[in-house]
C-alpha cells in the first residue's frame, strides 16, 4: 500500500512538471532579450517603435495621456505685435498599449501585447509665441509608465517628448523613451514546489486515515 501511495505522488507530480511546462504565459528570469531595455528614439511624444538588432522582432508602444494643465498665462509687447502664452501641467494618468511582432518571413505578427498606465504627476510645459504674421511653439513633456505583457513581463518607462516648430517650416515631433524590461522569478518552480506540498499533504493525511 505504501508503494502505491508513493507511486501515486511520482505521477501526479511528473504530471503537474508537465501541464506546467505546457502553459505559454510561464516565462523564467533570463528570458527577457536584452534589448528591451535602453533608450529608444520615438518619432511623436506618445509613440515609439524599434526593433531587435537582427530586426526579427518590433516592439510599438502607443500612449493615450489624460493632460492636466494646472497654471496658464499670456505676456504681450506693447512695442510690436508680439504675445507669449503658457501653459504648465502634469498628468493625471492614461493608458499604454503596446505590441511585440516577430517577423514570420512575410509580415510582423503579433506575439505579445503589452497593457500599461500613465503614472500620476510628471510635467508638461507649453509656450506658444504669437508674432503675428506666424507663429512658433515648443511644448514638452515628461512622464512615466508602467504595465506588464501577456507574458507576464514587466516594462516600466520614463518619456521625454518633444512638440516645436512654427507656422513656416513646419512642425517636429520626437520623444526618447528609456524603459527597463524585467520579469517576476521563474512561476514554474514556484508552483511546482507548492503543488508538491499540496499533493504530500493529501498523500500524509490519506496515509493517516
Amino acid at each position: 500500500m505504501q508503494a502505491k501511495r508513493t507511486s501515486t505522488l511520482v505521477m501526479s507530480l511528473a504530471a503537474m512538471f508537465f501541464s506546467l511546462l505546457l502553459i505559454p504565459s510561464v516565462v523564467h528570469a533570463d528570458s527577457v532579450p536584452s534589448w528591451m531595455t535602453g533608450d529608444f528614439y520615438g518619432d511623436a511624444p506618445y509613440d515609439v517603435l524599434w526593433f531587435s538588432p537582427d530586426s526579427e522582432w518590433a516592439v510599438g508602444l502607443s500612449v493615450n495621456a489624460i493632460e492636466h494643465i494646472t497654471d496658464s498665462w499670456s505676456s504681450c509687447s506693447e512695442q510690436i505685435y508680439y504675445c507669449e502664452y503658457w501653459d504648465l501641467g502634469d498628468y493625471l494618468g492614461g493608458t499604454v498599449d503596446g505590441e511585440l511582432r516577430h517577423w514570420n518571413g512575410t509580415d510582423f505578427i503579433v506575439e505579445q501585447t503589452f497593457n500599461g498606465q500613465v503614472e500620476p504627476g510628471g510635467q508638461i510645459t507649453k509656450v506658444l509665441a504669437d508674432y503675428g504674421n506666424f507663429q512658433s511653439w515648443s511644448y514638452e513633456y515628461f512622464y512615466s509608465f508602467k504595465g506588464q505583457w501577456s507574458n507576464q513581463w514587466h516594462t516600466d518607462g520614463s518619456v521625454y517628448g518633444w512638440d516645436e516648430g512654427n507656422t513656416i517650416t513646419g512642425q517636429f515631433l520626437g520623444s526618447w523613451f528609456s524603459v527597463t524590461t524585467t520579469t517576476p522569478e521563474p512561476r514554474t518552480i514556484v508552483t511546482l514546489f507548492s503543488s508538491a506540498l499540496a499533493v504530500g499533504a493529501y498523500v500524509r493525511r490519506k496515509r493517516n486515515w
